[in-house]
């Protein structure tokens, strides 16, 4: 029975200490010590590396001149391949560029027909009209050899020669005149037949080019990146190219990288440009980099299934290595701002009677309640400017007093 006791009170002595430990720590877990410190307002958000330059690979710049708009991309290398300047890339489906051709050169074999035989014709009746012409300037030369010579014959038969002189002569000039006008007329038209075979020329010629660059190669050495459409989805094989929207893949310079990033509208007012940040890529967590607010965007963009709009932010890198590329993730802490040498408690530290702040100092006998006056907020602390010094110990739950 003796033995049965002790067990007992062993136990109870064991709960009794256990508790005892319980009790202490809950109640170290609810003081908060006051002391100066360096206050940080930070803002975490996550984002995407790009690189700050990018060469772009784009589909042939003649689409819009031959009337092409929408292009099947049909083949393309693996995102990541590293080319040299004038590796293959990519190939663009060459099915409708190759019906242009065909009724391209329909047409050239058209123009060129039309223009032989404007020649033909235009030689034709400037010959005839040369012919013509020589007839009359006879003509009028004999007439007027016949007034020279009518010199003993009676004056009605001698007018009548003149009359026949004058009329030949006006018929003549007039002739020189619609010969000349005639002339310029048909020249005209073999300039247009000309001007059409060329232009014909010219487009078959720039189709056949625009053809030679369905097959994509780089501009330069680098890494290939596709290129991300509107909606996030990136270009693909089946993908539409179009003169509007060239670009095919990209070839970014690791050298200088940045981070693309979202803040929402109600924090962006605590973004601004210079501001320090720490970067953690995701793929390397043992690693930190630093980085500075290049720019914030003046206008918000809606996030998808929130009311909330969000606001680019480009994050540039101030050191880099090999290890970063572009579309990893990453984890940022913008450092909006720092104070130094301030005291600072935790929000949930203040509570509020009639609309006072106040906290729940606890002394080594009384717990007392102290009106304070407080600063700026970062996301769990707040500084106080007065009402609590270096060393206090505030509570931070609600007493019962």
């Amino acid at each position: 029975m003796r033995t049965i006791n002790n067990y007992f009170l062993l136990l109870i002595i064991l709960f009794a200490s256990a508790c005892s430990t319980k009790i202490e720590k809950d109640s170290d877990s609810n003081i908060f010590i006051a002391k100066r410190d360096t206050f940080k307002v930070l803002i975490k958000t996550t984002g995407e590396l790009q690189a700050e330059n990018y060469t772009k690979i784009v589909s042939p710049s003649g689409l819009l001149k031959i009337d092409l708009y929408n292009i099947k991309l049909i083949d393309i290398v693996p995102e990541g391949t590293v080319v040299d300047s004038g590796d293959y890339v990519a190939t663009l489906d060459i099915s409708e560029i190759n019906s242009k051709l065909i009724d391209a050169e329909s047409e050239l074999s058209k123009f060129e027909n039309e223009y032989k035989q404007t020649k033909i014709d235009t030689a034709i009746s400037q010959g005839n009209s040369r012919v013509n012409l020589i007839d009359l300037k006879t003509e009028t030369e004999e007439k007027q050899i016949a007034l020279k010579q009518s010199e003993y014959e009676t004056p009605a038969t001698k007018r009548q020669l003149e009359l026949d002189y004058e009329k030949s002569e006006r018929k003549y000039k007039r002739e020189i005149i619609n010969f000349k006008l005639r002339t310029e007329q048909e020249n005209n038209k073999v300039k247009i037949a000309f001007g059409k075979l060329q232009k014909q020329k010219k487009r078959r010629d720039e189709i056949i080019k625009t053809k030679d660059e369905f097959i994509i190669k780089a501009p330069n050495k680098g890494m290939v990146i596709y290129k991300k459409n509107r909606d996030g989805s990136k270009r693909q094989i089946e993908s539409t190219i179009s003169p509007w929207d060239p670009i095919v893949a990209l070839l970014p310079d690791l050298t200088k990288m940045i981070c693309k990033t979202y803040i929402n509208e109600i924090d962006i007012n605590k973004v601004s440009p210079n501001q320090k940040v720490i970067i953690n890529v995701d793929a390397f967590p043992d690693k930190k980099y630093t980085g500075k607010i290049l720019s914030v965007a003046n206008i918000g963009e809606n996030i998808q299934g929130s009311s909330i709009k969000a606001f680019e932010v480009l994050i540039k890198l101030i050191q880099i290595d090999s290890l970063l590329k572009p579309a990893m993730t990453t984890s940022n802490t913008i450092i909006s701002k720092t104070v130094n040498n301030v005291i600072s408690i935790p929000i949930d530290a203040i509570f509020y009677k009639n609309n006072i702040k106040c906290v729940y100092k606890k002394n080594k006998k009384s717990i007392v309640k102290t009106k304070i006056e407080t600063g700026i907020t970062n996301e769990d602390f707040i500084i106080v400017e007065k009402g609590i010094k270096h060393g206090d110990k505030i509570l931070l739950y609600e007493p019962d007093v």
